[in-house]
């Protein structure tokens, strides 16, 4: 559900949900332990995430199919963080230690106990201090008999604000370590002040105990925006064959003989080449030559356009005849691996959407 702050800062949530979408697909992320929480979740179980409030950024894209109910302040701030959490599918109670937190914690023990979906907790928020711990995580816990997963955000490359808690924030392209440490229930009246501070101690130290990870160098910035160009280029292409892959052979063959002649016209170097091979090699005068070599062109082109038809080519396909299907039949009914070869004539390209039909066991296709 949208939330409906009326602050400024709130009416900017649209906008900062979809850059912090696109901000975060361009990171890599590295999870160790993600099993200390769907171990509890898997089994319709709530648990607390509880986390430092620099640390927050990276967390929720990796909810995943995770439900989570967060608890966010009240101020023009929290009308912001609700409104993105809120568009990213997560549930807000709206508190803080110095307004509405008790009843926001109720609420969300309370939808926790009735729903199974796991509590949020920025244990060191709002104001601070700088991770110490508060009660808030320690009373929903024991309020949703739910066991604590303390959390750690490490950002390789980040840019930490002047804040109270020196807020991080991960640059674009750069790799993110969630490392989760066991789940603990809490073990103490809550009514008792002292109890409660030894489980808050209890529960920084598990967080200050969660290390980064050892991982390898990192590539360049150059090689990542490099990587990820090559990735929208290939997504590009393939929506561009899907919509070509509708034309059908006929008119696939005529988009073929305009391109060949595109290409004809456009590559001098080529076509001088391809002629003077033709002639050399198989004896013929140059006028023969050029008439194959500009032939080629064509069927080169036709070749490289067919191969967007291949997801629709099989063996009931009315331009294919196949000469010895009892062969197939055994492929299909045989037990022990096949090996299939081709040659580089023909619509070879082809034959990959063939080999569903041909056969139902695993394959390993070798290529050049």
């Amino acid at each position: 559900m949208p939330h409906s702050g009326k602050s400024l800062l709130g009416g900017l949530s649209a906008p900062v949900y979809w850059l912090y979408r696109l901000w975060c697909r361009s990171l890599r992320y590295t999870e160790i332990n993600r099993a200390a929480i769907e171990n509890t979740t898997d089994q319709g179980r709530p648990v607390v995430l509880s986390l430092w409030h620099d640390e927050l950024f990276p967390l929720i894209y990796l909810k995943r199919r995770l439900n989570i109910i967060a608890l966010v302040s009240q101020s023009d701030d929290g009308d912001l963080l609700a409104g993105v959490l809120e568009r990213m599918g997560l549930e807000t109670a709206r508190g803080s230690s110095s307004r509405g937190g008790v009843k926001a914690l109720l609420a969300a023990a309370r939808r926790m106990r009735e729903s199974g979906i796991c509590g949020c907790v920025t244990v060191d928020g709002p104001r601070g201090p700088r991770h110490e711990v508060k009660e808030g995580a320690i009373f929903l816990a024991a309020r949703a008999d739910a066991p604590i997963v303390p959390i750690r955000l490490f950002m390789e490359r980040r840019k930490v604000f002047k804040s109270w808690d020196r807020f991080q924030l991960p640059l674009p392209f750069s790799r993110v370590s969630m490392v989760c440490a066991d789940a603990y229930r809490v073990e103490c009246d809550i009514r008792d002040p002292e109890a409660v501070a030894r489980e808050c101690r209890r529960l920084e130290e598990k967080l200050e105990a969660l290390k980064a990870p050892e991982l390898p160098p990192s590539p360049s910035l150059l090689h990542q925006l490099s990587q990820a160009f090559s990735r929208a280029m290939c997504r590009v292409g393939y929506g561009f064959a899907l919509l070509l892959g509708k034309l059908g052979f006929s008119r696939i063959r005529s988009l073929a003989k305009g391109l060949g002649s595109l290409l004809w016209t456009c590559l001098p170097k080529r076509r001088r080449l391809a002629t003077e091979s033709i002639a050399r090699h198989l004896e013929l005068s140059q006028a023969t030559a050029e008439s194959l070599a500009r032939a080629s062109f064509t069927h080169n082109a036709r070749s490289f356009l067919e191969s967007v038809l291949v997801p629709e080519f099989g063996l009931s396909h009315p331009l294919l005849d196949v000469e010895r299907p009892d062969l197939l039949e055994r492929l299909k009914r045989g037990e022990r691996p096949s090996v299939i070869t081709t040659a580089h004539l023909g619509a070879w390209e082809l034959l990959a959407s063939l080999l569903g039909d041909v056969s139902d066991h695993p394959r390993l296709t070798v290529v050049r």
